[in-house]
């Protein structure tokens, strides 16, 4: 008989569950709802970034790596660099040269 797994012996996963449309708050269902997320035109997001509902960018921005972005950042100066968690203006004056991926800043 085999022993039952531990920690560490290997992965091991939950089975997927649909994420329901209506939570239980305070004794009672609402609806979670739904907001539109818009980005920007020629965002780039680096990897591991979560975008949350009526997430927002501004054009030609750059999000940081494993950044949660969440509300309005439309009104942000384009070329911008969002990060952080939440992801909040780090720098603007960003700019990335879609030819080689290579990032620069002008002071």
């Amino acid at each position: 008989r085999a022993a039952p797994p531990c920690a560490g012996a290997g992965p091991t996963r939950a089975p997927p569950r649909p994420f329901p449309a209506e939570h239980r708050w305070g004794g009672q269902f609402r609806h979670a709802g739904y907001a539109p997320i818009r980005i920007g035109r020629n965002n780039w997001f680096a990897m591991k970034c979560t975008t949350l509902k009526g997430a927002r960018t501004p054009d030609y921005c750059i999000v940081g790596a494993a950044s949660l972005l969440s509300g309005d950042h439309a009104g942000e100066a384009p070329r911008c660099l969002l990060a952080g968690n939440p992801a909040r203006l780090v720098r603007t004056d960003v700019y990335r040269d879609s030819n080689d991926d290579k990032i620069t800043y002008n002071p």
